[in-house]
């Protein structure tokens, strides 16, 4: 990440250079959508950090020593033949497995910190709470140094494309109950 002096110069300096015919002024802000993590500023905070749906199949034995915790989404009883999940059934708390079934547990985890995001992680993209802070502490400050020249002599600020943080997970929104039983 670089140091905040380097950072604000250019962006004053880009911000007063004209523009010349037919051309615009954008700032382009290159890490990740909507900007990342801003160097880990954003991901320093749990709450903000990618959250995704993990599947795991457990059999009887492995279903009664699991621990029922807080990011536990759903528990399902279901058979399973050559790989295929059929006959569900929703587990709650102190159900017991029949013979023949093994428990898809569903839990919520959250991007695990990595050197690619600054030692920390990709953003909740789908958090609108997130998307806010992001904005607060990047393009807000984009405001104040730009002034009147964001929107005049600078067009406005762009960033990158999304990224695919963790393939084979599934990005999850925030839960909401179906009332069948409360994990």
């Amino acid at each position: 990440m670089r140091e905040k002096k380097n950072f604000k110069i250019p962006v004053r300096l880009f911000g007063r250079s004209p523009s010349g015919p037919g051309m615009e002024n954008w700032l382009y802000d290159e890490d990740r959508w909507p900007s990342g993590s801003a160097g880990g500023m954003v991901t320093r905070y749990k709450k903000y950090r990618a959250k995704f749906l993990e599947m795991t199949l457990l059999d009887r034995t492995e279903y009664r020593r699991m621990r029922w915790t807080q990011n536990l989404v759903a528990v399902f009883a279901c058979r399973m033949e050559e790989e295929l999940l059929y006959s569900k059934r929703r587990l709650c708390k102190g159900d017991r497995l029949e013979a023949g079934e093994t428990a898809v547990v569903f839990r919520k985890i959250y991007a695990e910190k990595n050197d690619n995001y600054n030692g920390y992680c990709y953003v909740d993209t789908m958090s609108r709470e997130a998307t806010d802070y992001f904005l607060k502490i990047t393009h807000e400050k984009y405001r104040k140094k730009c002034g009147k020249r964001l929107g005049t002599k600078l067009s406005g600020a762009v960033s990158g494309k999304l990224c695919n943080a963790h393939s084979g997970m599934v990005p999850q929104e925030p839960y909401a109950s179906d009332g069948a039983c409360t994990p």
